[in-house]
C-alpha cells in the first residue's frame, strides 16, 4: 500500500508540471516497477510533457559500466585514506556484481573501514562529474547526459507548442516530432 500511495503522489507530481506548463525529466530505476507503471500511463494519458528513462537494472548499471564504477569508487576510497593495495581487493569484490545494492554491499564486506563511501549525494556527484569528463559510452552519447542538456534547452521551448507538436516514445522515452 505504501508503494501504491507514493505512485499515486508521483502521478500527482507529474499531473502538477503539465498543468504548470513545466516539462519533465525523470529517471526511474527499472527495478521501480510501480513507477515506471505510473510514468508510462501518465504518457499514455497525455499527462507528461518532457522526457524520460527507465534504468535498467538501475541508474549506475544503465549509464556506467563496471569499470568506469570502480573508477569512481576508487577515487573515493583513496580519498578516504585506501592504500594502493586495496585497489586490488575493491576490483575483486565487486568482479561480477549486476547492480548497484550488490555493488555497495561488496564494497562494505571488502572495505569496512570506508563506510562513509557509499550511495548518496557525493556519489551521485561523481557519477555525473564522470560523466561530463567521459560524455561517451560504447561510441554515442549517454543518454544521462542528453536528457540533462534537453533540460537546460527546456528553459527556451514553447511548452504548449511542444506537447501538441511532439510525442514521446513509450518505449525510450524521448521525445520526437510527430509524423
Amino acid at each position: 500500500m505504501i508503494a501504491e500511495k507514493r505512485s499515486l503522489a508521483f502521478r500527482d507530481s507529474l499531473r502538477r508540471d503539465c498543468q504548470a506548463h513545466v516539462f519533465s525529466f525523470v529517471s526511474i530505476d527499472g527495478d521501480r516497477s510501480e513507477y515506471a507503471s505510473t510514468l508510462r500511463k501518465a504518457v499514455q494519458d497525455g499527462e507528461f510533457c518532457g522526457e524520460f528513462s527507465i534504468a535498467s537494472p538501475d541508474f549506475e548499471f544503465a549509464h556506467f559500466d563496471i569499470g568506469e564504477l570502480e573508477a569512481v569508487l576508487w577515487t573515493m576510497l583513496e580519498e578516504a585514506g585506501a592504500a594502493p593495495r586495496e585497489r586490488e581487493q575493491l576490483h575483486a569484490a565487486i568482479t561480477g556484481v549486476q547492480n548497484a545494492k550488490a555493488l555497495f554491499e561488496a564494497v562494505r564486506r571488502a572495505l569496512p573501514l570506508y563506510p562513509n563511501v557509499s550511495k548518496g549525494k557525493e556519489w551521485g556527484t561523481r557519477l555525473m562529474q564522470y560523466a561530463w569528463d567521459h560524455p561517451e559510452r560504447n561510441g554515442q552519447k549517454r543518454r544521462l547526459l542528453e536528457m540533462v542538456e534537453n533540460a537546460l534547452r527546456s528553459k527556451t521551448y514553447n511548452y504548449q507548442m511542444t506537447c501538441t507538436e511532439c510525442v514521446i516514445d513509450p518505449t525510450t522515452g524521448r521525445t520526437k516530432r510527430k509524423t
